[in-house]
């Protein structure tokens, strides 16, 4: 049985809604198209995003979605993931 992170979701009062998929982590990727723009820079990015990065999501509910809007956060239930090992 494979043990996933519930999923969490964002809705707004009037309706759009984003369904949280998983933390977008610092990686190298992007390095070469910086470095390509910006030189000396692209090596840097990795270091330099870590704990800025935000998370994926997807659109669960269309609507428009403004800086001052107050949002829900849902998370369901969690197992106990020590329990089920």
């Amino acid at each position: 049985m494979e043990l996933r992170s519930p999923i969490r979701a964002l809705v707004a009062q009037d309706g759009p809604g984003l369904i949280i998929d998983m933390e977008n982590r610092p990686c190298h990727l992007p390095a070469p198209f910086i470095e390509a723009q910006h030189p000396e820079k692209g090596k840097g990015f990795k270091a330099a995003a870590k704990g800025r990065r935000g998370v994926t999501a997807a659109v669960e509910c269309e609507g428009v979605l403004t800086l001052v809007m107050t949002l829900r956060l849902h998370v369901p239930d969690q197992p106990i993931w020590s329990e089920q090992r």
